[in-house]
């Protein structure tokens, strides 16, 4: 089936003791489909986006705007002993105002597999790699071109992931997973390992109820600006 969904905004503001009008846009946008190949396997493509937007005369650069756009490609297959997800994901986010552009394209490869091996035990692991390039379009003319093209310089950031689960019940309302994490990341040239041990635990008491515990370490890039899209994030 096809499920799409949508909504736009503009807002017009008028303060009357300065006489400054500002406008708020926004709009967004969703929708899925999925076709089955078979009793055991299915194809969907999910995209999403939105877009924000500030404008008035009374506001640096006369105002500025974000968007962000994700399309999503997963192959599934469950035969009941075993469940296979594949998928990429290509992103393009873009924050600025009048004087300059920041521009984020990524592309996210992902592959996870769990299979039963007995009754009370199962393997699971997955693997996955991303990928973002950041680029600058700026107003040489402005007074801080200067500034903003130290901030945020062009590069590209690649990561790479896998980890290893072996997940066991045994009881009906208790699982426990222990298993290993291995990342590598390379953010702007220099390049760090990420091994992270850990165990995850989950109790399933009557009345459809589940309460998941998990203990261990967990390492990511540096994130030294608040989360918008497009600027570099370490």
């Amino acid at each position: 089936g096809v499920f799409p969904a949508g909504g736009r905004a503009y807002c017009p503001v008028r303060r009357a003791e300065r006489r400054v009008n500002v406008g708020l846009a926004y709009w967004d946008y969703q929708g899925r489909s999925t076709i089955a190949l078979d009793s055991d396997a299915e194809v969907s493509v999910f995209a999403f986006g939105a877009y924000d937007r500030v404008e008035g005369a009374d506001l640096v650069s006369h105002g500025g705007g974000t968007q962000f756009h994700r399309v999503d490609v997963r192959y599934l297959r469950d035969t009941g002993s075993s469940r296979t997800t594949a998928a990429v994901t290509y992103g393009f986010d873009r924050t600025g105002a009048a004087t300059g552009q920041i521009y984020d394209r990524s592309l996210a490869l992902r592959l996870f597999t769990v299979r039963k091996l007995w009754q009370t035990l199962a393997l699971s692991g997955g693997v996955e790699a991303n990928t973002s390039r950041y680029d600058l379009e700026i107003d040489r003319n402005s007074s801080d071109a200067a500034d903003v093209a130290a901030l945020f310089p062009p590069r590209r950031d690649f990561s790479a992931g896998a980890h290893l689960d072996l997940p066991w019940s045994p009881a009906r309302w208790v699982t426990v997973a222990p298993g290993p994490r291995v990342d590598v990341y390379c953010i702007g040239g220099p390049t760090a390992i990420g091994v992270d041990p850990r165990i995850t635990s989950g109790f399933q008491p009557p009345k459809r109820s589940r309460v998941p515990h998990t203990l261990g370490l967990a390492a990511h890039p540096t994130n030294l600006l608040p989360r918008v899209p497009a600027p570099p994030g370490g």
